[in-house]
């Protein structure tokens, strides 16, 4: 029985991250890509969601570059909320002056969930863009959006974030495989979320969030494609954003998205049922195995450590396996001049990460107040 148990545990993770992705590309050849229709005549109205607490250091220049896309300016409004700053974001949005763009600030911290729904009831547009404060937009990000939505059967469009920066952390060389899976995921249908940087929806299919959700792009679109609408990926609207220059940032960035991640989980069961076809498939080949690695890892070394006390194989196993551990660990802290190191310990500790963060979803979560990280 142990030894079932941990070949099974072995099989999942490596399902979902090796053979699912395999599957996903055999699939892509077998399936032609999707081509977005024409605007046509009319352009719709987009409001531009943003929702911001403590980003002094960011919205000025954040207000700018939104400013500047290259959309008519009669169709184009940005609706930002300040939620209870305790910084200067508010007086910097204050002195912010344009026709197109709308302020609201809260003088009290509630949380991005109830921020959102507050400048979603503000905005009288036909389709949404939701982003953060941090990335920066390509000038033609709206125009590359918003084609999609002249075809009824599309809910929501997930565009292209292109991290840089940090060469410690291999945040962005992690987010190049992820972008893979979503590009393929779309291509057939299975297209569950967005990333909260640049994403679009249409608005009249925005479901106000309860207000202790804690990720609110992905229950945002999770919703959409659970009622029946298409979910799009446009890799032409870009947006581009710095990681976080250190592991231990990345680390934290982590630990709130492990607990996010157990919340949604909780709160979509729905999306686990077969009849949902290929978007059951993905969310529990792509999500669900994901946010319950930590577990099969554990389930996994202990396992090995009871086969060891038996078996020479199993005892080789295991030490390979706590020797290999232990070298990426020391990797993430010191560098290596193996990247595949590197990587494995970027792997390694954001697992970590991610069981802490099911601890932290253990303790009970109140409200969907923020948490400031570098990204």
């Amino acid at each position: 029985m142990t030894e079932a148990i941990l070949w099974v545990s072995v099989l999942l993770v490596l399902y979902s991250y090796l053979i699912y992705p395999l599957v996903l590309l055999v699939l892509d050849c077998f399936v032609k890509g999707r081509v977005p229709p024409s605007p046509g005549a009319q352009l719709p109205n987009v409001a531009v969601i943003l929702a911001a607490y403590n980003e002094a250091d960011c919205i000025e220049s954040r207000v700018n570059n939104l400013l500047n896309l290259d959309y008519p300016e009669d169709k184009l409004r940005i609706i930002i909320g300040d939620d209870g700053s305790s910084d200067a974001t508010s007086s910097i949005l204050g002195s912010c002056s344009d026709s197109r763009l709308v302020c609201k600030t809260s003088p009290e911290n509630r949380g991005k969930s109830s921020v959102l729904n507050d400048l979603v009831a503000l905005a009288d547009a036909e389709v949404l863009v939701f982003t953060d404060a941090n990335p920066e937009f390509a000038s033609d990000v709206v125009n590359q959006l918003v084609p999609h939505f002249s075809d009824e059967s599309v809910g929501a469009g997930c565009g292209e974030l292109r991290l840089e920066g940090s060469e410690v952390n291999q945040d962005s060389t992690y987010w190049l495989y992820e972008q893979f899976l979503k590009k393929m995921k779309a291509k057939i249908g299975g297209l569950l979320g967005a990333n909260g940087a640049v994403y679009a929806i249409r608005s009249e299919l925005y479901r106000p969030l309860p207000i202790d959700t804690l990720v609110d792009d992905f229950t945002i679109v999770m919703r959409i494609a659970l009622d029946g609408a298409v979910v799009v990926y446009e890799e032409s609207a870009i947006a581009h954003e710095q990681v976080a220059p250190k592991v231990a940032d990345e680390y934290r960035r982590r630990v709130r998205i492990g607990a996010v991640n157990y919340q949604a989980f909780m709160r979509l069961p729905q999306a686990l049922d077969p009849r949902r076809g290929i978007l059951a498939i993905t969310y529990f080949s792509h999500k669900v195995l994901r946010w319950f690695t930590p577990h099969f890892l554990i389930i996994t070394a202990v396992c090995l450590f009871v086969l060891s006390t038996s078996s020479m194989s199993y005892l080789l196993l295991f030490v390979l396996g706590v020797t290999i551990s232990l070298l990426s660990l020391q990797a993430v802290r010191f560098g290596s001049s193996l990247r595949i190191l590197n990587l494995l310990g970027f792997w390694l500790t954001m697992n970590i990460a991610l069981l802490q963060g099911f601890f932290v979803y253990l303790k009970g979560v109140e409200s969907g107040g923020w948490q400031s990280t570098t990204r």
